[in-house]
């Protein structure tokens, strides 16, 4: 019997490290990693429990997952904050306040578009409520019997941009609002990517605002993907594990082939925030932190779960991450239920020089 735990002790152990090597090694290269990421918090507390059944018994294979658990902890912070700083400051010439929400055409939770009037109405209140200089919105869309655009242009939001826009002139799809000055727009890809250069009281920043692609899983999908979640890999399709590399892969591409030479080639501090579909042990995410912070990990607080849906595990896909010049003083989750994902807000101090 002893044997037999300590075989399934070191498998569960090479499979949790193995999760290590996701961040260096590219999807393309070798997906196993990457796939194995996904139950990284199981695998941590499934190594928890074996360390703490060795140590009921006094056994020094207690040290096979303590080890382990020692290599991989400094992922844990990815997932969880204990001391955050969730309170925005007061208005300020000197901060930025950036929320970020892919708002899924504001039919909730469940897909239901008799819905969609409440739920903008619940949107139009949170941003009220908030009062951010700017938003980054995704999957973003025209409701009928309102003026979104409208209304948030009552609010102050001023200014917008966005790659797609209806024959009515409202935009749709990954759309900015700001209250501040915009200088210059761009957008990335297909437009599900766009870029607005954002002016406060002298100082320019550049806000990325991006919706990576969706891993579209059926609901044969999302009961592998659970289980894929909780460590079973064995219960896997074929068929679902080859959408889960093609959106990888897909993620892999739009990073390294969109976004970093962009980030790369700013000459001013830059935010990138919006719905990434990927998961802070990813190589996507490893990929972004080499260039940029993440909110999250610099004042977040809480597991920092940002998907509410049902076609996903609930993770954090939904990021704010800025550069180094950039400090963040606040983020905040918003626990409220108009769209699949919840809104995230940041604030920064504008460590720059003023334009001139």
């Amino acid at each position: 019997m002893r044997i037999i735990a300590v075989v399934l002790n070191v498998l569960v152990v090479t499979a949790f490290l193995l999760t290590t090597v996701a961040g260096y090694i590219s999807p393309s290269r070798c997906m196993l990693p990457s796939l194995l990421t996904f139950a990284y918090l199981p695998m941590l507390i499934v190594n928890v429990v074996f360390a703490l059944i060795w140590l009921w018994f006094g056994r020094k294979e207690c040290l096979i997952s303590i080890a382990a658990i020692a290599l991989r902890y400094p992922l844990l912070p990815l997932y969880l904050q204990l001391f955050g700083k969730p309170d925005m400051p007061e208005p300020d010439n000197d901060t930025l306040t950036v929320m970020s929400l892919n708002v899924r055409l504001f039919m909730g939770c469940e897909a239901d578009m008799s819905q969609t009037a409440d739920n903008a109405r619940l949107f139009l209140n949170t941003v009220e409520l908030n009062g951010p200089d700017v938003l980054c919105l995704q999957e973003f869309a025209a409701v009928k019997g309102m003026s979104l655009a409208d209304s948030l242009r009552f609010m102050g939001y001023t200014e917008q941009y966005a790659a797609h826009t209806s024959r009515t002139g409202h935009p749709y799809s990954s759309v900015i609002f700001s209250r501040e000055p915009i200088t210059y727009v761009n957008s990335i890809g297909n437009g599900s990517k766009i870029y607005a250069d954002i002016v406060k009281n002298g100082h320019t920043v550049r806000v990325i605002c991006v919706h990576f692609e969706s891993y579209r899983l059926n609901d044969s999908d999302r009961e592998e993907i659970d289980r894929i979640a909780h460590g079973d890999m064995d219960s896997t399709t074929g068929k679902t594990v080859a959408k889960l590399k093609s959106t990888i892969r897909s993620h892999e591409a739009e990073w390294s082939d969109e976004l970093s030479p962009l980030v790369q080639a700013a000459s001013v501090p830059v935010i990138v925030a919006g719905d990434f579909n990927d998961i802070p042990s990813s190589h996507l995410y490893h990929s972004v932190r080499r260039n940029l912070d993440d909110a999250f990990v610099d004042a977040g607080r809480g597991m920092g779960v940002t998907f509410c849906g049902h076609d996903f595990p609930a993770f954090r896909i939904d990021y704010i991450f800025h550069s180094t010049e950039l400090e963040c003083t606040a983020f905040r989750r918003f626990r409220v239920k108009f769209s699949d994902h919840y809104p995230i807000m940041a604030a920064f101090n504008l460590q720059t020089k003023p334009t001139p």
